[in-house]
C-alpha cells in the first residue's frame, strides 16, 4: 500500500470512486452532493462541484459530441442522484427525442412539468412527444392546458385541431381550427382544414368560400396546391363545371403546368 494511501486509512476513511471506506474496512455510501471538486467560472468566482455535478457535465460532453446514447445515461444518473434536477429531466428528454424514443421523452417531460405545471414553453415540448408517441388522449389534456394558460395560443389550438381530426372528433376539431384561424386570419392550412371537413358535411358553398379564403392569404406555391386540391374535391362532388373553372384558373396562373 502506497504511502498516501495508509495516510487517509489512517486518518480513518479510504476514498474511492462511489464509495467510502472506513478504516475498519467497512464500506459506506458516498453523499452524492458531497463536494469534491472546485472550479472558477468565467467571472472568476470559485464553484463547489458535487458528484451529481460532475455527472451532468459528463453528460454535456456527450452532447456536444453527439454521443446521444451515452448522454441519456449520464442524465440518468444526475436523476437516480438527484431527482430534484429538473434541468438534467429537460436535456433527457432533448437526448431521447433525437433518439426518436418519444414515449421515454415524453415521460421525461412529464416529470419535469409536475414541477412547472404553468412552463408553456415544458407544456408544448409535453404535447409535442406526446403525438409523435401516440399518446393522443394525453396530448390533448396537455394543449388544453396550454390554451386555459393562454387562450391565445396559435399553435395549441392548431395542434388541437389536428389531433381531434384524427381521433374522428370534427366538432371539436373544427372549435379549435376555427379558434386557430379567428387569431390568426393567414393561417391557410387551417382554413384549408376546415374547407375540407365542410365538403365532408355535404356544404359546398361553406367550403368553396373557406378555400378561397385560404387561397387569398397563402404564399403562392401554397395557393397552387390548395386550388388542385379544391378541384379535385369538385370533380368528386360531380360539379365538373366549378372543377373546370378551378383548373382553368390555375393554367392561367401557370401557363407551363
Amino acid at each position: 500500500m502506497s504511502k498516501s494511501i495508509l495516510a487517509v486509512v489512517l486518518s480513518g476513511l479510504l476514498l474511492i470512486p462511489g464509495v467510502l471506506i472506513d478504516g475498519a474496512g467497512n464500506a459506506c455510501a458516498q453523499d452524492d452532493k458531497k463536494v469534491i471538486s472546485t472550479t472558477t467560472d468565467d467571472r472568476g468566482f470559485e464553484r463547489n462541484l458535487t458528484e451529481v455535478d460532475l455527472t451532468f457535465q459528463t453528460a454535456q460532453q456527450f452532447v456536444a459530441a453527439g454521443e446521444w446514447e451515452k448522454a441519456a445515461a449520464e442524465f440518468e444518473k444526475v436523476i437516480a442522484m438527484d431527482p430534484s434536477r429538473f434541468d438534467a429531466l429537460h436535456e433527457l428528454g432533448k437526448c431521447y427525442s433525437t433518439l426518436k424514443q418519444y414515449d421515454k421523452a415524453a415521460t421525461a417531460y412529464e416529470t419535469v412539468v409536475k414541477k412547472y405545471p404553468d412552463d408553456l414553453r415544458l407544456l408544448a415540448n409535453l404535447g409535442h412527444y406526446q403525438v409523435l408517441s401516440k399518446q393522443y388522449a394525453p396530448a390533448v389534456e396537455t394543449y388544453k392546458k396550454v390554451v386555459a394558460l393562454e387562450p391565445t395560443n396559435h399553435d395549441a389550438h392548431v395542434r388541437l385541431g389536428v389531433i381531434y381530426k384524427g381521433m374522428n372528433d370534427p366538432a371539436n376539431a373544427k372549435i379549435h381550427y376555427e379558434k386557430a384561424v379567428e387569431i390568426d386570419p393567414k393561417d391557410y392550412q387551417s382554413l384549408g382544414s376546415l374547407a375540407k371537413m365542410a365538403m365532408d358535411e355535404g356544404d359546398k358553398e361553406k367550403s368553396l368560400e373557406l378555400y378561397e379564403r385560404a387561397v387569398a392569404v397563402a404564399p403562392p406555391e401554397e395557393a397552387v396546391k390548395i386550388k388542385t386540391q379544391l378541384g379535385r374535391l369538385c370533380i368528386e362532388d360531380k360539379d365538373f363545371a366549378k372543377s373546370e373553372a378551378v383548373f382553368e384558373d390555375l393554367v392561367a396562373a401557370e401557363p407551363e403546368s
